[in-house]
């Protein structure tokens, strides 16, 4: 009697067609295909998934922070161009008169004595001959224009408070110098009396829109803790005497948090990657650091058009504060192994400023993305600095300041990138960090999980991938046999492209 074979039979027998059971033949039972199908579909999903990722990352539009502004010149303007534009020339050329610019007659106007022609000074006597329907125009704004306006700001009063000061600002590009007693500068140019603030909680979603039109990427705000201020100034560098001018302490001299430093907001933009390609050790943050200072400047101006002290802390007025633990309690992110503190946005790509104020503000609460314990696993950047200036345990006290963390040796540090040539700074662990990679979806999900997990398994699944497939981590790598840059560059970065020179 044919043997008949049950459906679930797990041995290395198979069933013919015709029903009968061919045994002891080379083959491999449903179960073990579908586990191999399977391990094999999981491996070959899990390298195409890689490889996607790996690809779309090298996308400029990848860069964490940087999604937009490598967009540029969307539009393919070749297939439009033409040999000639498209106006005609129909009688004499001539050079445009520069009262055509009524800018240019605008400082006249209120000089003039329409009715008495001899007080028109005679270039613009001349044009308006020439033209006199512009000087009809300019008699209308002196006489009825300008005066109705002025009786239309009387009457809606207060209205445009909030977009002058916005405005106003908008034209500082530079923090002042300070001139002057420090606790007097916070106070110098504030609007008296100030306004009375309905609710701090709106008024801080007012200080954050304003942020961000001012270039800031992240704006957060925090109560101020006094013991995050420095206890002597650093001065100029210029000897123990100098008053530096930026914020009007002598070196060595006390700092004294003043009383009206009740918040701090926090502002911050990422470096621009292609360029920081330009130096050997990514050694470029002058981009960040003008872009948030700028914003910090223009801030302060309108806090100060509102009628409240403020300050900037920024990498151009220096700081009386020190900014990673404000940060921290901003809720903008963790401190990581390398000091810096690391966002959910733009991981340790991030460059910070300062406001102190008394400006009414709700605070915003810190935040546990799990930097602390993915650090203590990961130690990608300790082992790739090249100057072994960052810590492979930890956390632990801070140089005895009541806190624990990580402190990078700073000496070492220091020492190292002012060894660089082109610009001298290090950045190596700014880009080597996992969550600094870039925004494509991989790398993405990769950090959106991270901050979830609580158990660590992803942390070091996600440390050995990065280890694996993106890792260059021995600190060899980034100290070639002669200085320059071994990298390729961003091409408005390539000398002999632009320049008669050879490369030495």
């Amino acid at each position: 009697m044919e043997e008949k074979v049950s459906k679930d039979r797990t041995d290395d027998s198979i069933e013919a067609q015709d029903g009968k059971t061919m045994k002891n033949k080379p083959g491999i039972n449903r179960r073990d295909f579908f586990k191999v199908t399977g391990v094999t579909a999981t491996v070959a999903g899990a390298a195409s998934m890689g490889g996607i990722g790996y690809l779309s990352g090298a996308s400029p539009l990848t860069n964490t922070g940087w999604e937009t502004a490598k967009i540029g010149e969307y539009f393919d303007r070749g297939p439009f161009e033409i040999d000639k534009p498209k106006y005609n020339q129909v009688g004499t050329p001539r050079r445009p008169h520069y009262m055509l610019s009524r800018l240019a007659r605008v400082p006249h106007f209120e000089r003039v004595n329409w009715n008495d022609p001899a007080t028109i000074p005679p270039d613009i006597a001349a044009w308006y001959r020439e033209n006199p329907k512009a000087m009809e125009m300019d008699r209308l704004l002196i006489e009825k224009v300008r005066p109705e306006r002025n009786r239309v700001v009387q009457e809606i009063g207060n209205r445009f408070i909030i977009h002058g000061a916005f405005f106003g600002a908008y034209g500082t590009t530079h923090p002042p110098a300070v001139n002057g007693k420090p606790e007097e500068f916070d106070w110098r140019g504030v609007r008296q009396p100030a306004f009375e603030i309905k609710d701090p909680a709106e008024m801080s979603k007012l200080i954050k829109e304003v942020g961000k039109l001012y270039g800031s990427s992240l704006v957060r705000i925090a109560k101020f803790n006094p013991i995050w201020t420095y206890d002597k100034s650093t001065g100029t560098g210029g000897g123990t005497g100098a008053v530096d001018p930026r914020r009007g302490y002598r070196f060595g001299e006390d700092i004294v948090a003043p009383e009206w430093w009740q918040y701090a907001i926090t502002l911050g933009v990422p470096n621009e990657w292609d360029s920081s390609r330009g130096n050997p050790n990514f050694g470029h943050s002058f981009d960040a650091y003008n872009e948030v200072s700028i914003a910090a400047a223009r801030m302060t101006s309108f806090i100060k058009a509102l009628g409240y002290a403020a300050r900037p802390h920024s990498p151009n007025t220096g700081y009386e504060v020190i900014v990673p633990p404000i940060l921290v309690d901003a809720g903008v992110g963790e401190q990581g192994r390398t000091g810096f503190v690391v966002t959910p946005e733009f991981g340790t790509n991030f460059r910070p400023a300062v406001i102190t104020t008394n400006l009414p503000l709700k605070p915003d609460k810190p935040i546990d993305i799990g930097v602390r314990e993915f650090c203590t696993t990961c130690k990608i950047c300790a082992e790739t600095c090249p100057a072994e200036a960052i810590p492979f345990d930890g956390p632990k006290e801070i140089r005895g300041r009541g806190f624990d963390g990580w402190q990078v040796d700073i000496e070492r540090c220091h020492n190292m990138w002012q060894s660089i040539p082109g610009t001298p700074s290090c950045r190596i662990c700014l880009i080597t960090c996992p969550f600094s990679r870039r925004s494509n979806w991989l790398h993405t999900t990769a950090r959106d999980i991270a901050v979830r997990d609580r158990t660590g398994a992803v942390h070091s699944a996600l440390t050995w991938m990065e280890k694996t497939f993106y890792g260059q981590h021995d600190p060899s790598h980034y100290l070639g046999p002669e200085w320059g840059n071994f990298r390729n560059p961003p091409w408005y970065f390539d000398v002999e492209r632009f320049l008669n020179v050879k490369k030495s």
